[in-house]
């Protein structure tokens, strides 16, 4: 029977694992950019271990390879389940979105990673609250995750979260 396997999809990637991609999501010209993306997705740009080296790395699933977990600048780990469920770990995610907000608004430019496994709803909902942070409003954040990564938020749940989410207040440096 032709065209059927077992064989996993990126088996045939020229690197195994295939390096994680990600979508810019915000880009300030004197602060740096946000970007969310997947362990395993093959939507947005290529990110290598030499991206990771000056970035700060949040990881919302724990599938990132061990090269790209040791090279990276800074790194947090925020893993949570995508389910439909309210995240027990709701203020540790805000938290790290905080952080995230904190760091975009230095003076040093600054490139910060927000990855899941396929880059759709996990690293959404914490990319969504570090936009919120930011200043920008539910809808536009929203917007501008879905427009960088189609078919993102479809979990309801944390869509809701991105939407009722009130920012700690203005971030330091603003």
């Amino acid at each position: 029977m032709g065209g059927l396997s077992n064989e996993p999809v990126f088996s045939r990637h020229p690197t195994w694992p295939p390096p994680p991609r990600a979508s810019v999501v915000h880009d300030h010209p004197r602060h740096g950019r946000l970007w969310m993306g997947g362990a395993h997705s093959r939507h947005g740009l290529e990110v290598t271990v030499e991206d990771f080296s000056r970035a700060l790395v949040i990881d919302c699933a724990g599938d990132l390879s061990d090269d790209h977990r040791g090279r990276a600048g800074s790194w947090l780990s925020c893993v949570f389940a995508d389910l439909e469920v309210y995240p027990s770990q709701i203020d540790r995610i805000g938290e790290t979105a905080r952080k995230a907000a904190w760091l975009l608004h230095t003076d040093e430019p600054t490139e910060v990673y927000v990855f899941c496994q396929y880059g759709m709803n996990r690293s959404g909902l914490v990319t969504g609250l570090v936009l919120r942070e930011l200043g920008v409003g539910a809808e536009e954040a929203v917007d501008r995750i879905r427009t960088a990564r189609p078919g993102a938020l479809s979990n309801l749940t944390f869509l809701n979260l991105i939407h009722s989410y009130r920012p700690a207040g203005p971030v330091k440096g603003t």
